[in-house]
């Protein structure tokens, strides 16, 4: 499932139109600053820390961060393949 972002929305919110981060912001979410620019697009998908330390500095939780892709049907169980 593809999931997108709300980092823009948020950053919109809250006023900024254009955003360029500093480095420590960078170094903090542990990214530079191509994939920064790539995942506030959604061209690219957050890792998990990534996710966190957005959530972190947004001061918002990641489930509020993230939208789940609507669009794809859910997994269901003949969709997951067990193990015995």
């Amino acid at each position: 499932m593809t999931a997108k972002n709300n980092i823009k929305e948020i950053l919109y919110t809250r006023g900024f139109r254009d955003f360029k981060p500093t480095r420590e912001l960078l170094d903090r979410i542990g990214t530079n600053a191509w994939r920064f620019k790539k995942i506030i697009d959604n061209k690219l998908e957050m890792t998990l820390s990534e996710s966190a330390e957005f959530a972190g500095w947004l001061g918002t939780t990641v489930d509020d961060l993230i939208q789940p892709n609507n669009t794809e049907p859910p997994l269901g169980k003949s969709d997951i393949s067990e193990k015995n």
